[in-house]
C-alpha cells in the first residue's frame, strides 16, 4: 500500500496553491481564461481495435496544453468525445477544437479522441448496437490510456473528465456507468468484439472518472446511473427531435431516454447531477455563440466543484426536478436566478414562488402568474448557503427544490 507522508501531503498542497494562482490579475485557474497559447500532442495511439468491416484500426487522440503554465504536473484533464451517429464525426472537427481550447485557457489539459465510426448495415438493429458499443469501448480505453500516461503530460490520473456530444455523450455516459461485462446489454457482441475493456491497452487501469459532461446525449436505460457513480451535467435542447430531452426512438429500434429523464433518475438514485435544458432548442444549439458561452459557463460551474474545489459540495446536493405540479423548478448558478419552466405548452393560472431557509422561514415570495413557457426569478440577494425554492400553484400542487447559493 502507498503511504502518505506529510511532505507528501505538503508538496501536494503547495502543487495545489500554485495552480489556483494565476499571472493574470484576479483571474483563477480553472474558472477564468489566463492561457491564450496551446501545446498540441497529435496522432497519439491509445488503442488498436477491430473495425466494423474486420479491419484493424489505429485509434487515436490529440492532447492539449496550456503554454507558459507554471503547474506542469496533477493538472485535471478533459477528454472531449465528437458527435455524428457512430458514422461521422472527427476529434479535429471545429467544435472539438474549440471545446479542447475553450478549457485549455482556464488551465485544464484537455484530450480529442477518435472511435470507431460506420456500419455494414444501416437497417440493421444489431449493426447500429455494435457502432455504439464499439465507441463505449473506445472512451473507456481512451480513458485508461489517458490515466496510464497522465504523469507523462502534467495530468492528473485521478482527476479525468469525459465530456461528449450527441453520439459522443450516448457512448461516454453507458462507458462512465457501466461497470463491467455483466452489466452489458444482451446486444452486446462480445463474441465478436469482446468484452467492454477488451480493446484497452492497458485493462487492469480502471477507466475511473470525476465526472461526465452531456451535451444533448440519452441511454436505452435508466438503471445504469446509480449511487457511487460519476456526477453528471446535461445541456439539451427541449426541442431537439434528434437526439431526445425526454424520451424516443432515435434510430436504434428502440427508445433512448435523454437528458431529462436520465437527470431524474440519477437524482432518484443518489448521483450528484445538474440539468440545464434550452428551451426551444434544438440538436446541436451549440452553434449558436450565446447558448455556447451559456453552456460553458455552467461546465465551469459545474467542474469546479465536482472537480476542483469538492468541499463546494459539501452543502450542496443533487438538483431535483419537479415532478409534483407539471412544472420544471431548477436553479440557473451563473445567471443566479431560479426558472420555472412547463414543458409543452404555456404556463397559465396563479402561481407563487417562495423562498425559504432551510428551517423553512419564508424569506421571499414572488407572485408568478403568467402565460409565458418560462419564467426566472432573482436570487442573487441571497447569503451564501443552501435554500428552499417551493412553488404552489392554484390547485394546491407543488414543487420543491433545495439549491445553493
Amino acid at each position: 500500500m502507498k503511504r502518505t507522508t506529510p511532505m507528501h501531503k505538503l508538496i501536494t498542497l503547495c502543487l495545489t496553491l500554485i495552480g489556483l494562482i494565476s499571472s493574470a490579475e484576479g483571474a483563477t485557474r480553472y474558472k477564468d481564461k489566463i492561457f491564450t497559447k496551446f501545446s498540441k500532442d497529435s496522432n497519439l495511439v491509445y488503442s488498436r481495435a477491430k473495425n466494423y468491416n474486420d479491419s484493424l484500426k489505429d485509434l487515436r487522440l490529440d492532447i492539449y496544453r496550456p503554454q507558459g503554465d507554471t503547474l506542469t504536473a496533477k493538472r485535471p484533464v478533459i477528454i472531449w468525445v465528437y458527435g455524428g451517429f457512430f458514422v461521422r464525426g472527427s476529434k479535429t472537427d471545429n467544435y472539438i477544437i474549440a471545446l479542447c481550447e475553450e478549457f485549455a485557457a482556464r488551465g485544464y489539459v484537455t484530450v480529442a479522441m477518435d472511435y470507431r465510426l460506420g456500419y455494414k448495415n444501416a437497417f440493421s438493429l444489431q449493426d447500429q448496437y455494435d457502432a455504439m458499443y464499439r465507441a463505449i469501448q473506445d472512451v473507456r480505453a481512451a480513458t485508461a490510456w489517458v490515466r496510464k500516461n497522465a504523469s507523462a503530460y502534467g495530468m492528473d490520473s485521478d482527476k479525468v473528465v469525459v465530456g461528449g456530444l450527441s453520439a459522443g455523450s450516448i457512448a461516454s455516459m453507458q462507458a462512465a456507468w457501466l461497470r463491467s461485462d455483466k452489466e452489458l446489454p444482451l446486444l452486446a457482441n462480445t463474441s465478436k468484439y469482446g468484452g467492454i475493456d477488451a480493446t484497452s491497452m492497458y485493462p487492469s487501469v480502471k477507466p475511473t472518472l470525476k465526472a461526465l459532461i452531456n451535451f444533448f446525449g440519452a441511454i436505452p436505460d435508466t438503471t445504469i446511473p446509480r449511487k457511487g457513480s460519476t456526477p453528471v451535467i446535461h445541456l439539451h435542447g427541449t426541442a431537439d427531435t434528434i437526439v431526445p430531452y425526454k424520451l424516443q426512438p432515435i434510430g436504434f429500434g428502440y427508445n433512448f431516454y435523454g437528458s431529462y429523464y436520465i437527470h431524474e433518475a440519477a437524482v432518484r438514485h443518489g448521483l450528484y447531477s445538474e440539468l440545464h435544458p434550452f428551451v426551444g432548442a434544438g440538436h446541436g444549439y451549440i452553434v449558436d455563440t450565446a447558448k455556447y458561452d451559456t453552456s460553458v459557463a455552467y461546465i465551469r460551474d459545474f467542474l469546479y466543484k465536482t472537480v476542483i474545489d469538492e468541499s463546494l459540495l459539501a452543502v450542496g446536493e443533487a438538483q431535483e426536478p419537479s415532478v409534483h405540479s407539471g412544472y420544471h423548478l431548477y436553479y440557473a448558478p451563473t445567471d443566479e436566478r431560479i426558472v420555472i419552466q412547463q414543458p409543452g405548452q404555456g404556463a397559465s393560472g396563479a402561481l407563487m414562488l417562495q423562498i425559504c431557509d432551510m428551517q423553512g422561514r419564508l424569506l421571499n415570495q414572488y407572485p408568478a402568474a403568467g402565460s409565458g413557457s418560462v419564467m426566472s426569478f432573482p436570487v442573487g440577494d441571497l447569503r451564501a448557503g443552501m435554500y428552499i425554492a417551493r412553488l404552489q400553484s392554484a390547485t394546491g400542487s407543488a414543487s420543491v427544490l433545495k439549491f445553493v447559493r
